[in-house]
């Protein structure tokens, strides 16, 4: 089987819809359908089987299995490796996050369409930028920063979640 992904460069750039004709598709709620038709119109899937619009693009896929995109619910997507070792330390903070977007191109090109990366303040940017559609990437939920501080009260605690929350996090670690 191979795998075809539609970056959002790609699929904003497409101003007719676009139909893949598939042999299999899973279609993420336990349903596994046979040689049918996906339609996307911008960036969004609009249904399953039917006609094909008039003036659709159509890739064929017979043969091929289409699969919804994955989640990694546990990635740090600014991590990177420069000469064999994990940087970070010392690094300008735009080598960084042009790491991050390398490593976002990665990511979605291996199908993963949403991740969760639990603690980093960075995240915020380079989830802001995938948002924006300036640069691809899968979808980020961000914790920004995890509490690691187990000497902390609950109200404590509470605080620092409704910071979290005010600074765009999407979840807490």
């Amino acid at each position: 089987d191979a795998c075809l992904f539609l970056t959002p460069a790609l699929v904003l750039g497409q101003e007719r819809p676009i139909a893949l004709r598939a042999t299999t598709v899973l279609d993420g709620k336990g349903k596994i359908l046979h040689n049918t038709t996906i339609v996307v119109e911008g960036s969004k899937i609009t249904r399953i089987g039917g006609a094909l619009p008039a003036d659709a693009v159509i890739y064929d896929l017979s043969g091929l299995t289409v699969t919804p995109g994955w989640i990694d619910t546990h990635a740090h997507i600014l991590w990177h490796f420069t000469n064999g070792r994990l940087a970070g330390r010392g690094e300008p903070p735009e080598q960084a996050i042009l790491a991050g977007a390398e490593n976002g191109v990665a990511t979605l090109n291996a199908g993963f369409t949403t991740i969760q990366s639990p603690g980093s303040p960075e995240d915020k940017y380079l989830r802001d930028a995938v948002a924006r559609e300036i640069v691809p990437g899968p979808r980020i939920l961000t914790s920004l920063q995890p509490i690691t501080n187990s000497k902390l009260t609950p109200d404590e605690i509470r605080h620092i979640v409704q910071e979290r929350k005010a600074q765009g996090a999407d979840f807490i670690k």
